[in-house]
């Protein structure tokens, strides 16, 4: 469980680390037309966390399963198969859905101040679930409502997703033409 939050924890440091003190014309800088800037990757990951943290909220809130989490943590069913497919070498790109699809123009100021803030909810949000079952309580996808996942699985995927485009958003800085 506590690599949960560690994991989270560094894709803050990360991002803080490397987009903060870059300017609205960098941030907002798309590499091609149909790519995303640094912007729309981070307000991407900040509309996917939304939806996990009321997700997992209404499983706090609604007196979740709870379990001391002994023992060790697995990966199962379709959790499992989407986790690894982010994970491979070369990991399957998908489609963004219409309405996780960030606009192209961006305040970068808010758009940061958003990300450092759900970043660090999500932290909270990991020392919160550490007495409800990671197995037993599921939560429904972000992208398609009939699809569930354990807990432990949704978890370990947003922070998999997070940063897979706080990677992507590293790849826009070393592009050829990035503002200087």
């Amino acid at each position: 469980m506590s690599s949960f939050r560690t994991e989270a924890a560094t894709n803050t440091t990360f991002a803080a680390k490397n987009f903060s003190d870059l300017n609205d014309a960098q941030l907002n800088w798309k590499p091609e037309l149909k790519r995303w800037s640094i912007n729309q990757c981070l307000e991407h990951i900040n509309i996917t966390n939304h939806h996990w943290t009321l997700e997992i909220t209404r499983v706090l809130d609604r007196s979740g399963k709870k379990s001391d989490n002994v023992g060790e943590y697995h990966r199962t069913g379709f959790g499992a198969f989407m986790i690894r497919s982010l994970l491979t070498p070369k990991p399957r790109k998908f489609k963004t859905v219409k309405s996780f699809d960030p606009p192209s123009l961006l305040d970068s100021k808010k758009v940061m101040n958003d990300f450092i803030n759900f970043q660090k909810e999500w932290e909270n949000m990991m020392d919160r679930i550490q007495e409800y079952d990671i197995v037993k309580n599921r939560v429904h996808s972000p992208f398609f409502n009939l699809i569930k996942y354990r807990l432990g699985n949704a978890i370990e995927l947003n922070n998999i997703h997070t940063k897979r485009h706080l990677n992507q958003a590293m790849n826009v800085i070393k592009e050829e033409g990035f503002p200087g």
